[in-house]
């Protein structure tokens, strides 16, 4: 198991952060397959006014394992949050 994160402040009222991971599965049972999966985040926040925050993230994460189709697949996420 592997991860890192780094993250940073752009200006006063903009920051990103970011994250890698990877994982090696071994099951230790005859006959079953080992995995590896990998991916990785980015993500960028927005203060717009003092109660109002934007958020915009996207993810790629993928999985390899033996005797199988390697498999990708990603999300985003974009949004508004107001504190009340």
């Amino acid at each position: 198991f592997a991860y890192a994160t780094a993250s940073r402040q752009i200006s006063r009222r903009t920051a990103f952060g970011s994250s890698l991971y990877a994982t090696y599965f071994d099951s230790g049972l005859d006959g079953a397959s080992d995995a590896l999966s990998a991916g990785g985040t980015a993500s960028l926040s927005h203060v717009f006014v003092p109660r109002l925050i934007g958020n915009a993230s996207v993810a790629v994460n993928a999985i390899d394992q033996d005797g199988f189709n390697t498999r990708v697949f990603g999300s985003a996420l974009l949004g508004l949050r107001y504190s009340f």
